[in-house]
């Protein structure tokens, strides 16, 4: 009988998935002539849609560059406290007896602090960023004078992907750090109810408090606001050029930008 119920899904399946490959390639025929068919626009005539493009692509190049280096610096300080915090815990316990929660913190301290080491390394030895190369292809092109109006197409839908994956990330960090406050408020609770050593209660509010009002400030940060690739993006979109001197904040909360042009 399962196979039989196995087969008639396969039956029904497969003609439903032929007739979508067949859509698809209408369609991509369909685009393959309009686009043997349609001419480029001079772009003599978009100048100003090219530099406000150009500009959007080298501020986003300069945010990935100043990003990169600044988290590579936040991992390098954090990885090293946390693989220090490891290797004490596991060395001031190591007499201590059966005391397994100590060793799963240090081996968990290790590996975070060592994950975020390996990070740092990457970013200072990798790759560009993504925007530095958009920004070094879109020069390259300009350069030999291929640009054209699908050229522009392109880039424009290469930034309105980033912009739709910026605004994606942000709304999920958001609903994270709604965690991340419960989950003070669940120390607190734990802490209120004597579940909590009494030595350690005042250490469990402290961190509470820490963890509630940290979820609060970043939700808020996130989900309220935008990100910088976002603000960068609508700007071309609403054709407005990027302001000579701003200082603004952007959805991390703890970022404030301050971008001047002469």
């Amino acid at each position: 009988m399962p196979r039989l119920l196995f087969m008639a899904v396969v039956s029904l399946a497969l003609p439903a998935r032929a007739q979508i490959h067949s859509e698809l390639a209408t369609a991509a025929c369909l685009s393959a002539d309009q686009d043997s068919t349609a001419s480029p626009t001079p772009l003599h005539a978009r100048e100003p849609r090219v530099d406000r493009l150009e500009e959007a692509l080298e501020e986003l190049g300069s945010a990935g560059a100043a990003s990169v280096t600044w988290t590579a610096i936040s991992n390098l300080v954090v990885g090293g406290l946390l693989v220090g915090f490891g290797a004490w815990v596991l060395v001031d316990h190591a007499d201590a007896g059966a005391d397994d929660s100590s060793v799963v913190a240090g081996v968990l301290a290790g590996a975070m602090g060592g994950a975020l080491l390996a990070s740092s390394v990457h970013a200072v030895v990798g790759r560009r960023t993504t925007d530095q190369l958009r920004v070094e292809r879109w020069r390259t092109l300009r350069a030999k004078g291929l640009l054209d109006d699908r050229a522009l197409a392109r880039f424009e839908g290469e930034l309105a992907a980033e912009a739709e994956f910026a605004r994606w990330s942000r709304t999920a960090t958001g609903v994270l750090y709604i965690g991340v406050g419960a989950a003070g408020a669940g120390v607190i609770a734990l802490a209120a109810a004597d579940q909590v050593p009494h030595g350690s209660r005042g250490l469990a509010y402290l961190e509470g408090g820490l963890l509630i009002a940290l979820g609060l400030w970043q939700s808020i940060a996130n989900l309220a606001g935008t990100s910088h690739t976002e603000d960068v993006v609508r700007r071309y979109l609403d054709g407005e050029t990027s302001p000579q001197v701003s200082l603004t904040a952007h959805a991390t909360g703890a970022q404030l930008r301050l971008s001047a042009r002469f």
